[in-house]
Formats: C-alpha cells, structure tokens, sequence
C-alpha cells in the first residue's frame, strides 16, 4: 500500500498540522537528526535538512522572490526530490515486481 501525504485544505493530515505547524515539526526534526552521529541516518538527515532549507526561504522570502532566490529553491528541490527517490527506489521496485 502506498502512503502519501496529502494536503487537503492547507492541513497536513498525517500531522494533524497546519502548514507552518508542519515547518516548526520540520524544524524541530532537522536539531534532533543533527546530533545523531551514526551514518544510517545520513540519507533521512539530508532530506530534512534540504526540506527545511527549502520551506525556511519560502517563509522568510518577500512576497516576491528574486530570480536567485527561486534558483536556490529550485535547486533545494530537485536535490530533495532525487533523495527522496533514492530511498524510495528499493520499495518502488518492489511494488512494481509484485512483491510488496
């Protein structure tokens, strides 16, 4: 089964969290993953520290972000999302061989 996150209504379901609710919990997980040592956690610390990294500019920009500012996020972005795929893959072949 696969398990996403929706949106609905600016709420986060699975965090019963409002959307900046959802950036203080992000937060609060990139301190406590910066002070575990043990490389197994390596991968997940990346990915919290790019998410949070991204939803930091987008709430501390103006209303209208620069032409350097929307690079970086683009950037904070498509490095989260090749993360993301990276940890994904294993269950997506999985799930695409039938073998869930």
């Amino acid at each position: 089964m696969c398990m996403c996150i929706f949106f609905r209504g600016l709420e986060c379901q699975e965090l019963r969290a409002k959307g900046y609710d959802a950036f203080a919990i992000l937060r609060c997980l990139r301190e406590e993953l910066a002070e575990v040592t043990d490389p197994q956690y390596d991968h997940i610390s990346a990915m919290v520290w790019l998410a949070d990294s991204w939803a930091t500019m987008l709430c501390d920009g103006e209303d209208f972000i620069s032409e350097t500012c929307a690079k970086q996020i683009q950037v904070l972005g498509e490095s989260f999302l090749k993360l993301y795929l990276q940890a994904a893959q294993p269950k997506v072949w999985k799930m695409a061989q039938g073998d869930t």
